[in-house]
């Protein structure tokens, strides 16, 4: 499973256990316009949440402690919540590349 997938379940599945959430939806297309509209889907069982959240965030970190250590890494609080595209193609068209036309 690609890094992508791998946060984009787990950003999706941890706020599942509860109503009230926006679902932020990043289209393909020539934009990077997000949609926002309110979840209205059921919750699911908090224990299958949480279990789900639990492997999702172990395979995290599995990888993240196979990688090479960095000396710092800054995350800013403030973005606690942001959602954002973890794909090139759902945030903008994907750029061509010269030589692949030959």
């Amino acid at each position: 499973m690609s890094p992508a997938v791998l946060l984009s379940a787990l950003g999706e599945v941890r706020t599942r256990a509860t109503l009230g959430h926006d679902r932020v939806f990043f289209p393909k297309g020539g934009n990077a316009k997000a949609h926002i509209v309110q979840d209205e889907r059921a919750p699911l069982p908090a224990d299958a949440v949480d279990r789900t959240v639990s492997v999702l965030t172990g395979e995290v970190l599995r990888r993240a402690a196979a990688r090479p250590a960095v000396e710092l890494a800054v995350v800013d609080a403030d973005l606690n919540g942001v959602m954002a595209p973890f794909a090139e193609r759902t945030a903008s068209p994907r750029p061509r590349d010269p030589a692949a036309r030959q």
